[in-house]
C-alpha cells in the first residue's frame, strides 16, 4: 500500500535516524576500542570525563552521561579491576580519580580516537561540518529542554 503525504515515513524520522547514526558510530569505536584497548565505548565515554574531570561523585558522572546508576556501578568496577580507574570512598559518597594505568591508556587512546572522529566527519562535504555538528548540539539541546518540561510536568 503506497504512502500518501500524510502518513510519516516512520525510517526517516530524526529519532530513527539518529538512533541509526548513534548505533553505527558506537559499533565503529567498539571494534576499534576492543582491538586497542579491550574497553567498550561506555567504559571509554567515562574514563574521558574522569580524566577530563578528575575527582567526581557517581552523581556527576551519571548526570553528565546519562547511565543507570546500575549500569554506571558496573562499569566502573570494571574500570576499577582493570586498575584504569580507582573508587574511592570519601565523606559525601564514592569518588571517581584517574590512575597512572588509566592516564597512560587514556593517553595512548586519544589522538587515535580523535582521528577516527575526524574519519566519521569525512563522509560529510567540508563545507558542511560545522553546520551539521551546530545543528545536532541544537538537537541535543531542545531534546534537554523537552525531557525537563516532561520531567517537571505530569504530561507523560
Amino acid at each position: 500500500m503506497p504512502a500518501d503525504e500524510t502518513d510519516v515515513n516512520i525510517r526517516q524520522s530524526v529519532s530513527a535516524l539518529a538512533t541509526q547514526l548513534a548505533i553505527k558510530i558506537e559499533r565503529y569505536a567498539e571494534r576499534y576500542l576492543m582491538q586497542i584497548a579491550n574497553i567498550g565505548v561506555s567504559e571509554w565515554r567515562i574514563l574521558v570525563h574522569v580524566y577530563d574531570y578528575k575527582h567526581l561523585r557517581l552523581s556527576q558522572i551519571s548526570d553528565a552521561l546519562n547511565f543507570e546508576t546500575a549500569e554506571l556501578v558496573s562499569l566502573l568496577s570494571r574500570l576499577n579491576e582493570k586498575h584504569l580507574l580507582r573508587i574511592v570512598e570519601g565523606p559525601s559518597g564514592y569518588i571517581i580519580e584517574p590512575t597512572s594505568v588509566g592516564d597512560g591508556l587514556y593517553r595512548t587512546i586519544l589522538p587515535y580516537w580523535i582521528k577516527r572522529q575526524d574519519t566519521i566527519m569525512d563522509g560529510l562535504p567540508e563545507d558542511t561540518m560545522a553546520e551539521t555538528l551546530d545543528n545536532l548540539s541544537m538537537l541535543i539541546k531542545h531534546m534537554d529542554r523537552l525531557i525537563e518540561e516532561a520531567d517537571t510536568s505530569n504530561d507523560r
